[in-house]
């Protein structure tokens, strides 16, 4: 017998469609090796050049467009 065979079939409650468990794990940002970690990646990353990429990503983006958002 398979090993997905053994376990019941789980359904969402409200589609009723199978769904499979997934367990995710990520770092543990209140530990003090995961924070130290994000200073020093924080801290090499060059302002200048993220505000450059994102100018260049809001200069191709026409969010302003004519029927795109009707819901603001």
């Amino acid at each position: 017998m398979s090993a997905t065979a053994r376990h019941k079939v789980l359904r969402d409650k409200v589609t009723g469609l199978p769904v499979r468990e997934l367990r995710l794990l990520v770092p543990d940002a209140s530990h003090p090796e995961v924070q130290e970690r994000i200073r020093l990646s924080h801290r090499s990353t060059d302002a200048a050049a993220e505000a450059a990429e994102i100018a260049s990503i809001e200069a191709v983006s026409d969010y302003g467009a004519d029927g795109l958002l009707e819901f603001e």
